[in-house]
């Protein structure tokens, strides 16, 4: 795949200098204090690489075109509360006055009737709504200032000519005698509390009665108490035991199952997410408690209150990254260690340990070596013994070659780079790019590297990264180890093995 088919990251950093590189220490990859772990993302191939906008700059740090800019709360929409910017980090919206945040928003609260200690009637719910509190169900009783008070009945109110009657509040009234001439001198002889010619017959407490009842002829019955739930006139009917079952927005309750009152049940609902029932604390009533503060170890970006806000954990120190070790909303960092590499940077400040492959495959068989005498040998082909073309500086030698290593595939399993269409190298072999040592898969196009003169006999010459491709690796690879300057050349570019 040629360099317009990688991530930006890989188009740049994979731009390797093949040609001239100059490869470092013992090894393909002993780059000490080189930060190569970003590059081995972009060696995996169709199945492992970046896209052409997701990827980070040649240098890692992420710091190019496509860094995150974060929104404001007017870009949001919020008007309160701890929204996320969309960057990781959070930023304060405001508060509501008088009312709740409810997903960036304010929204108002309505009260309840218990709250504005009233039990009847209709009222403001503060939100511009009418609330509506029952009415009072009790007989005799009317709603004033929103209480149920019992509103006496006055002897004209009963059609009572004579005697005592009950005023229905716990009091009496006399409502006079009747004349003694005229023939209608019998109180109740005309029925209750009526004057007639008639003497009245006295009559007992009816059924189910209670309070105070009137005899019909000017006397009261105590006609007992009723038992709860039950009061007397509490169904609706005068000096009769009975219950009237509450309602769930007369006792401001919005959700669960609630005594009715008089024995029974009230099913008050549900609640819509995020809120449960009691969740704000009050029972029966919808509400949700926001978290205050991050959970036990979490220490880093925003997370949900739980009530449709966010929550700020804070930010991480460089080079930890919010969640980098693979841990949500956790400061850490994931040591970024290719498939052989051994003594460079990890990319958390520390240096990624050996492993079993350090100090191995190099180039792919076929890669030339320049010989002593002039001629090109494959590098799987060069003995130990054997003389080779050495730089020491600019200053041409021989080198004798004292140990040669073959690798099996695992060595390129992070692929191959292709410099200038002509030499094949693991990604993590050091290249010398204008005195520094750089990585295969961290080089530039237009890096200037050190090579043959064209004609292959004179010395060197400085060359450029003209092109680089990366293609798929899993295939054996040689290196050789030479004395003298340590150096050797490998299809006309100069590798400088020793620092």
């Amino acid at each position: 795949m040629g360099v317009s088919g990688w991530s930006v990251r890989a188009a740049v950093s994979l731009a390797i200098a093949v040609l001239g590189v100059v490869a470092l220490g013992s090894g393909c990859n002993d780059l000490v204090g080189v930060d190569f772990g970003s590059m081995h993302a972009a060696a995996q191939g169709s199945d492992g690489g970046e896209d052409a906008d997701g990827g980070e700059g040649a240098d890692g740090g992420g710091d190019d075109a496509t860094a995150c800019a974060p929104k404001t709360c007017a870009a949001l929409g919020a008007t309160c509360g701890t929204q996320d910017d969309g960057c990781g980090n959070a930023i304060d919206c405001g508060t509501c006055d008088g009312g709740t945040c409810v997903s960036g928003k304010c929204a108002c609260t309505p009260t309840t009737c218990p709250t504005l200690g009233v039990e009847c009637g209709t009222h403001d719910d503060g939100c511009g709504a009418a609330l509506d509190c029952g009415s009072c169900t009790q007989a005799g009783y009317a709603c004033v200032n929103g209480k149920c008070a019992c509103q006496p009945r006055t002897c004209q109110d009963q059609g009572a000519e004579c005697g005592t009657v009950s005023d229905g509040c716990g009091s009496t009234y006399d409502c006079g005698t009747c004349p003694t001439d005229g023939g209608a001198s019998f109180c109740g002889g005309a029925g209750p509390n009526k004057c007639g010619a008639q003497p009245c017959q006295p009559r007992t407490c009816p059924a189910n009665s209670c309070g105070q009842v009137s005899d019909g002829c000017g006397k009261l019955l105590q006609c007992g108490s009723c038992t709860a739930p039950q009061t007397c006139g509490g169904g609706g009917t005068p000096n009769q035991c009975g219950c009237t079952p509450t309602t769930c927005q007369a006792q401001g309750k919005s959700c669960g199952t609630i005594p009715n009152g008089c024995g029974g049940t009230l099913s008050c609902g549900s609640c819509a997410s995020p809120d449960t029932c009691g969740g704000g604390g009050t029972a029966n009533v919808c509400g949700c408690t926001p978290l205050k503060s991050c959970p036990s170890g979490d220490n880093c970006g925003t997370v949900s209150d739980g009530c449709g806000n966010q929550v700020s954990c804070g930010s991480c120190t460089s080079p930890d990254t919010c969640g980098g070790g693979g841990t949500a909303n956790v400061c850490g960092c994931k040591p970024l260690c290719g498939t052989c590499c051994g003594g460079n940077a990890d990319g958390c400040g520390g240096i990624c340990p050996p492993k079993s492959c350090c100090g191995g495959g190099c180039f792919v068989a076929g890669s030339l070596v320049a010989m002593a005498d002039g001629s090109f040998e494959p590098i799987e082909r060069v003995r130990v013994g054997e003389l080779v073309r050495s730089f020491d500086g600019s200053i041409e030698t021989t080198a004798r070659v004292i140990a040669t290593r073959a690798h099996g595939p695992d060595s390129s399993a992070d692929g191959l780079v292709v410099i200038n269409g002509t030499l094949r190298s693991t990604t993590e072999h050091p290249i010398w790019v204008r005195g520094q040592r750089v990585r295969a898969d961290s080089l530039h196009v237009g890096d200037v590297i050190e090579a043959l003169a064209p004609d292959g006999n004179g010395g060197l010459h400085p060359d450029v990264v003209r092109s680089l491709e990366l293609e798929a690796g899993g295939v054996p690879t040689y290196e050789l180890v030479v004395d003298g300057p340590g150096t050797y050349v490998v299809d006309g570019v100069v590798l400088y093995i020793k620092p």
